[in-house]
């Protein structure tokens, strides 16, 4: 069982420095971090804090412990990840492949797809982009996808006899 004992106190200074950068803080994960320290702070234990704010009892325990060691703000923070760079692609160029019609450059279909969009783009563009990222981009962009409607001019003189009505009148 776990104790919430002095070890976890802070000051009341630094228990209104929290409260006020929970207000001004507009970052979801800087806000658990904040509240889960100032929860503990303010006699919460470690395991309640963390189920409060929505983070792990270790995570909160940390944040506790680096706060409690530098009080400063940007202890909050993360730290620069490593990962791929996002991709920069105008999304005028994408605007100018649309406006072209896939039959005209050569392949079999009327309307762009995403998957030809990507095909098209790897070929010509040297562009590896995935589904997510360009659906995301065709989104920006204003473009949806519906499923065409056929809208037949001339009712099909057929149509009652394929409907099973008789013939005869």
């Amino acid at each position: 069982m776990e104790r919430n004992d002095e070890q976890h106190r802070l000051r009341k200074g630094d228990r209104e420095y929290l409260r006020r950068l929970m207000q001004q803080t507009t970052n979801a994960r800087i806000y658990r971090r904040v509240r889960a320290v100032l929860l503990i702070a303010e006699g919460s234990s470690v395991s309640e804090a963390a189920g409060v704010a929505g983070i792990c009892r270790q995570s909160a325990s940390r944040w506790l412990g680096i706060y409690r060691r530098d009080r400063r703000r940007c202890d909050f923070t993360e730290a620069k990840r490593s990962g791929r760079p996002p991709l920069e692609f105008p999304l005028s160029r994408l605007r100018a492949v649309l406006a072209q019609s896939p039959l005209e450059l050569g392949y079999l279909s009327t309307g762009w797809t995403v998957s030809l969009l990507e095909e098209y783009l790897r070929e010509h563009d040297g562009l590896s982009i995935s589904d997510e990222t360009l659906r995301r981009r065709l989104h920006a962009l204003g473009y949806r996808w519906k499923r065409p409607r056929y809208i037949f001019t001339e009712p099909d003189p057929h149509r009652a006899q394929k409907k099973g009505a008789s013939s005869v009148a």
